[in-house]
């Protein structure tokens, strides 16, 4: 998650996208020492200061940033591990030799006042040769081959060259300058400069085995610094040699720049293993032209030129102008050869934006939706070929005009806020529906997401804009919307036939029952037998329509008196059914079995009403002198490996349907009179019933409920079973439902 007290800076180690925090201490000890190095470096060119002071800031300097550099390079340990934070330990402490040198140094120059040179100062320089070899070498690195071959033969040429140059400069003088009183000096300058060297011919093995990519970049912060102390080291054994050193010259400035890369290198791996995401790499065939890849050039040149200082006396023999000859073919040569690197190079960039555009067009050009980009005000660059089928449009017809031309109207204010809010914010995303023009001239609905690209690998540049065609959609939407307006206008017509037949039709079944009970009592001798008989079948009557009147009511409230869904324990609710039915189940000797049932996202009182009904029905309908058994349990939906838990106990299922996935199945089982199932439809309608009204009470509207309560769940109820041998009822519900908006209506 990044950190909210971040902000983004350019730091001098070409980070442009590190995150730095408000405050960050290893950026400003950069900025510090090299505002200070830059005026250090004026005051010398100018003569501002003079040489004691010259020499007195060069020694403090080059303590003082090394001093920094260890403690730096310590503190990144802690942030690394693996290979990694082992060789920044031995840099740690190739730097600690290095610096304390520098300490000694300093010690002997600026607060003795003595010679520094030699010192026990060339006993810690000398031993960071070693440790910092060995560091190189034990850089994480990659299999690579490629490129192997190519690096073998740049070292050999660089090996070559820097040899023959420090031969010629310091070898051959040295050896000349040996005497049996003043050796140690001589052999000191010799063993910075093969040390140097060692340390070049490390970094390129460190290369040819294949450093890895997200660690190039501070080891070749490192590699900088080791050359600039090869510099150093050079510069101070030819000035030695020939007497003209002398404290706080120019050539200790790259002493300190040699401490300097070991803070940059430092900060820079810092920052690097704290990210976590890295840029993506260059690809291998893209690589740029880079200090290593001209160091074989250079040596060359240098040879070449230390081979014409020295034939510059021979101008007028025949052999003198063959050398100058030759060095001139070989200097052509190299450039030709520069040329035709940087030409290759060239090349494999325009194939690989030649691929890239491959495969966008071809991105662009199986997509469904219409891929545009905009000029920043809006202009149209780019249209896929997608706009044929989505707007009827050639894309030249397009491409090169307004986008407001073909948006409507009241949507222009919209296009303006889009370009503005992207021409201020470029990392955002916009998203909006818009209406565009068809060429038939139909406005059809867009779905839009823009946001601002500035690829110039992919020569993108603009806005780019994903369209995808929403009008079936909003079509089918507003279908939907007037077939719920519908919908809902039949429900408020049934909640008032709801209303209706619990007041107004009741009222006259009422005094019809009142006026029967009357003449029952008052007028029983005048009716006669006859009479009164057809008194009790008008009551009759009038308790049946009542009830009937009752059961339309309980039919309706199943969708206009609904309540939301929550976790529903099914056993519980069973146990409360049962607990209900007892008096019943006594009556008629029965039992009712409880297996293990799951919770399920429900609406409480209709499961209740759901196992009421199908228990009270297996109670009902049982054989005569055969005691009801009734058993309710859940039983496992074929699907695709799901499970659900019932009080405790995993319910697993297997994989033949795959549609059955978050399905609980409850089963009502009973040893009832049972039902033919040519008849399975007419049970769950309304009033159908399979026996007569004198053999078992009741309206035939239960079963109906029942299903109207298990559809209103997203379920579905079916049953099988033989006459004379009990019937099993299956509910499937889901284990979880969706979270929809329920309107409670009047009943």
């Amino acid at each position: 998650m990044p950190n909210t007290n971040e902000l983004t800076l350019n730091s001098p180690l070409d980070m442009k996208n590190a995150t730095l925090p408000r405050f960050d201490f290893g950026y400003w000890i950069i900025v510090f020492f090299t505002v200070v190095m830059a005026i250090f470096i004026v005051a010398q060119v100018f003569g501002l200061v003079a040489s004691d002071e010259t020499t007195l800031i060069g020694n403090s300097l080059k303590t003082v940033v090394g001093i920094v550099g260890v403690i730096m390079s310590f503190s990144v340990t802690r942030s690394l591990d693996g290979n990694l934070r082992r060789t920044w330990k031995i840099l740690t402490l190739a730097y600690f030799f290095n610096t304390g040198g520098d300490t000694i140094w300093y010690y002997y120059a600026s607060i003795l006042g003595e010679k520094p040179f030699p010192s026990w100062a060339d006993v810690s320089f000398l031993l960071s040769y070693p440790v910092m070899l060995w560091a190189l070498l034990s850089y994480p690195t990659k299999s690579r081959f490629l490129e192997k071959k190519k690096i073998a033969a740049d070292i050999s040429i660089v090996m070559v060259g820097g040899i023959t140059l420090v031969w010629y400069f310091i070898v051959n003088p040295t050896l000349s300058a040996v005497t049996d009183e003043d050796w140690l000096s001589p052999a000191l300058n010799l063993s910075y400069t093969v040390g140097d060297m060692v340390l070049i011919l490390g970094i390129f093995v460190a290369f040819f085995r294949g450093v890895e990519d997200n660690l190039k970049r501070a080891l070749q912060i490192i590699v900088g610094g080791v050359v600039c102390m090869l510099v150093a080291d050079l510069g101070f054994a030819y000035l030695t040699l020939q007497g003209t050193y002398f404290g706080g010259h120019w050539i200790e400035n790259f002493f300190i720049f040699n401490s300097l890369s070991h803070i940059y290198a430092a900060y820079y791996q810092h920052r690097k293993s704290n990210r976590e995401t890295e840029a993506a790499d260059e690809p291998a065939d893209l690589k740029k032209i880079g200090v290593l890849n001209w160091m074989p050039y250079v040596a060359v040149l240098l040879g070449l030129g230390l081979l014409g200082w020295e034939a510059r006396n021979f101008w007028a023999e025949p052999l003198g102008k063959i050398v100058y000859a030759s060095i001139l073919l070989t200097g052509l040569v190299v450039l030709r050869q520069i040329i035709a690197v940087r030409e290759n190079i060239k090349l494999l960039e325009e194939k690989n934006l030649r691929q890239r555009e491959v495969r966008f067009g071809a991105l662009v050009q199986n997509s469904s939706d219409m891929i545009s980009i905009l000029s920043p005000d809006g202009a149209i660059l780019y249209e896929s070929p997608s706009v044929k089928n989505a707007l009827g449009y050639e894309i030249d017809e397009l491409v090169g005009t307004e986008s407001s031309q073909i948006l409507h109207p009241e949507d222009a204010a919209e296009r303006s806020q889009i370009l503005k809010q992207l021409a201020a914010d470029h990392l955002c995303v916009v998203r909006k529906e818009l209406r565009i023009r068809h060429k038939d001239g139909s406005w059809r609905f867009f779905e839009t997401v823009s946001r601002f690209v500035d690829d110039p690998e992919n020569n993108l540049h603009g806005i780019l804009v994903n369209s995808r065609d929403v009008t079936q959609r909003r079509q089918d939407e507003e279908r939907l919307r007037v077939y719920t307006n519908k919908l809902e206008r039949s429900n408020r017509e049934l909640q008032d036939f709801a209303y209706v037949a619990s007041h107004d039709l009741q009222e006259p079944l009422r005094k019809v029952q009142a006026f029967g009970d009357r003449l029952d009592r008052k007028c029983a001798a005048e009716l006669g037998v006859e009479g009164r008989d057809y008194v009790n079948r008008m009551r009759n009557a009038a308790n049946r329509m009542q009830n009937l009147i009752n059961d339309l009511l309980t039919f309706s409230r199943v969708t206009t008196k609904i309540q939301p869904f929550k976790p529903t324990d099914l056993r519980k609710v069973c146990e409360d059914v049962v607990s209900d039915l007892e008096v019943r189940i006594e009556q008629t000797g029965g039992r009712v079995e409880i297996g293990a049932l799951p919770t399920i996202d429900a609406d409480p009182l209709q499961m209740r009403q759901l196992l009421q009904n199908l228990i009270g029905n297996a109670l009902k309908f049982h054989r005569p002198d055969v005691g009801p058994v009734v058993r309710i349990y859940a039983q496992a939906v074929e699907s695709t490996g799901a499970s659900f838990c019932l009080n405790g106990e995993e319910i697993r299922v297997g994989d033949a349907d795959p549609a059955a996935d978050g399905v609980c199945r409850l089963v009502v089982e009973d040893n009832g009179i049972g039902f033919d199932e040519k008849y399975l439809d007419r049970i769950f309608t309304v009033f159908q019933r399979l026996h007569g009204r004198s053999e078992y009470e009741g309206s035939g509207i239960g079963l109906a409920v029942c299903r109207k309560i298990v559809e209103r769940h997203g379920g579905t109820i079916t049953a099988n079973g033989r006459p004379g041998e009990g019937a099993k009822f299956y509910i499937n519900l889901p284990i979880a439902q969706e979270e929809i908006a329920i309107h409670e209506t009047r009943p």
